[in-house]
């Protein structure tokens, strides 16, 4: 008796609750929306090929069982999206093997390729309520048949230095073998586990093949590395001066041999032309100086490095100008620059503004924080010589990127314009906003409104445009940008 009165107490309560929403709670946010007691709110229950698979056949159809009766009519294209890793859709027809589960046959499934599938809340049940949340998962596909051929990163060529190599392919269940004495790599040569340091030419090239059970082996793939010595550096750097200079020239690889001329021939060992760097190279008048440094370094088992030719004036009666340090350029955070001279005791006179410095008109100093874009011109003088040129007598200016940091939304349908609100720093009057992906028209925001330094808001129109992530491009008049890849979704 006690237990019929209880059941009969229960189901009032829940009758009082539930009313016409068909669900346990009104509210979405409620922890007790969370509770599908009387499975009133459409949820999935079960997908296929399961999420993150990595051997699905490319033949596959991609099945998802809800739990309740699917409403045809709302499965679409655009709420039940398969697309590849580049997030573009694939086309196929659906069919339902019962009321709850709808298959996806695509038309076609590339080998080895990682698909993405996303089932949106635009999807219905038979009466009219919405799928719990968007339901989002991807696998990729393999094919019986061989396995794909290695890949080297960077690919076989010339680089500088020590050179750090991948080898990489596109199945991931298969093994890679490889060999660097040129022979032929077998399932006994060493497997690759990890990148390869490439120090010196690879005079016999390496090789690699991949296995795996039941699939032809993959070609044997060569990649002959050449390795050229580090370009030489000479210290301190090509300019003016005012003063003798002592020039300092090496380079980053080790047991390499550098040669140098000073009459603006380049350096030969063969021929040979130049002389080989045992110490530094004295620049001293009497009179003013002009020499053009040209350095060479070798290493028997390495190609020769690119030459660096470096002018150098010496000019008693002038003051050296001033350098910038860190040097004009695009920024994203203050930068505090430092303002120095190679002429001992001499002053340092910039402005701001772009206007150029004087005796009469500037300010004395040695550092200047740009907090902004900055157009910073400076020169140097000293008692009994003559001034130095101005630095930057072109005007180019730093500049301090703006910043993005969140955007609401993230994602949108692709049937009408979307407004979204972005959040990040320096964003200054008539800075632009767009949408960009690659192989496709940019969507420029219009109207963009600026709401703070920190917040701005566009409209973008994104109907019918291609679904998958765009990156976000946010552009001042100064020319500062910011950019943020794959950062809102069309879906």
């Amino acid at each position: 008796m006690k237990t019929s009165i209880s059941v009969s107490i229960l189901l009032i309560f829940l009758a009082v609750f539930t009313g016409c929403s068909n669900r346990l709670v009104d509210e979405r946010d409620s922890p007790l929306s969370m509770v599908d007691i009387l499975n009133y709110e459409m949820s999935v229950a079960s997908i296929s090929p399961p999420a993150s698979a990595l051997d699905v056949d490319t033949g596959t159809q991609i099945e998802t069982v809800f739990t309740r009766d699917v409403d045809p009519l709302t499965i679409t294209a655009s709420t039940f999206v398969v697309a590849d890793n580049s997030y573009i859709p694939i086309p196929g027809t659906f069919s339902y093997s019962d009321p709850k589960t709808v298959v996806f046959t695509p038309f076609v499934l590339l080998n080895l390729t990682e698909y993405n599938v996303l089932i949106t809340t635009d999807v219905k049940d038979a009466e009219g309520n919405t799928l719990w949340s968007d339901i989002e998962w991807n696998f990729t596909t393999i094919s019986a048949g061989t396995v794909p051929d290695p890949e080297f990163n960077p690919p076989a060529g010339t680089y500088e230095g020590t050179t750090i190599v991948s080898i990489g392919i596109l199945d991931p269940l298969a093994t890679i073998h490889y060999t660097v004495d040129g022979s032929d790599p077998t399932p006994a040569s060493p497997e690759y586990t990890g990148p390869i340091s490439v120090l010196e030419n690879t005079i016999l090239p390496i090789k690699a093949v991949a296995y795996r059970g039941g699939f032809f082996d993959s070609s044997i793939i060569p990649a002959a590395y050449t390795i050229r010595v580090l370009t030489p550096a000479s210290d301190p750097p090509a300019g003016a001066y005012s003063s003798d200079r002592m020039i300092t020239i090496e380079t980053s690889t080790p047991g390499a041999t550098i040669w140098y001329t000073t009459d603006g021939t380049d350096p030969d060992p063969i021929i040979p032309n130049g002389s080989i760097y045992g110490g530094p190279i004295a620049l001293t008048g009497p009179g003013p100086t002009a020499t053009t440094i040209k350095t060479l370094a070798i290493k028997a088992s390495m190609a020769d490095s690119p030459i660096l030719s470096a002018d150098y004036m010496i000019d008693y009666t002038q003051v050296s100008p001033p350098v910038f340090s860190p040097p004009i350029g695009t920024y994203t955070w203050q930068q505090h620059v430092n303002l120095s001279t190679a002429t001992p005791g001499a002053t340092i006179r910039y402005t701001t503004d772009g206007s150029v410095p004087t005796m009469m008109h500037g300010t004395t100093g040695t550092s200047v924080t740009v907090n902004d874009t900055m157009v910073l011109k400076a020169f140097a003088f000293k008692g009994g010589m003559g001034d130095s040129p101005v630095t930057n007598s072109a005007g180019v200016p730093y500049i301090i990127a703006p910043t993005l940091s969140a955007r609401s939304p993230d994602k949108h349908k692709d049937d009408h314009p979307v407004t979204i609100t972005f959040w990040g720093t320096r964003f200054k009057s008539g800075v632009t906003a767009k949408l960009k992906k690659s192989g496709q028209p940019d969507i420029v925001a219009a109207p963009i409104t600026i709401l703070s330094s920190t917040k701005i808001r566009g409209t973008f129109n994104i109907t019918g445009v291609q679904k998958g992530r765009w990156d976000v491009v946010v552009t001042n008049p100064d020319t500062g940008t910011a950019t943020r890849t794959e950062w809102f979704r069309v879906h």
